[in-house]
C-alpha cells in the first residue's frame, strides 16, 4: 500500500496432519450381532453363483 507499513507472514502448512486415535472408532448399534466372516463369505459366494448362473444361461441361448 502506498504510505503503509510492511507485513511479515510466517506460514506453515501441515500436509499430513495427525489423526486422533478415536477418529475411526465404530460403535455398533445395541441390537446388532457379529457375523463370522466365513458365514458372510458363503452368502456372498452363493449370491454370486446365482447371478453367474443366470448370465451363463443368457450367453448359451436361454432367456
Amino acid at each position: 500500500m502506498a504510505g503503509g507499513g510492511s507485513y511479515a507472514v510466517d506460514l506453515t502448512l501441515d500436509w499430513a496432519p495427525a489423526v486422533a486415535p478415536g477418529f475411526f472408532a465404530f460403535s455398533p448399534p445395541a441390537a446388532s450381532q457379529a457375523v463370522p466372516f466365513s458365514q458372510l463369505l458363503q452368502g456372498v459366494m452363493f449370491s454370486a453363483a446365482g447371478k453367474l448362473g443366470g448370465l451363463l444361461s443368457a450367453f448359451v441361448g436361454g432367456r
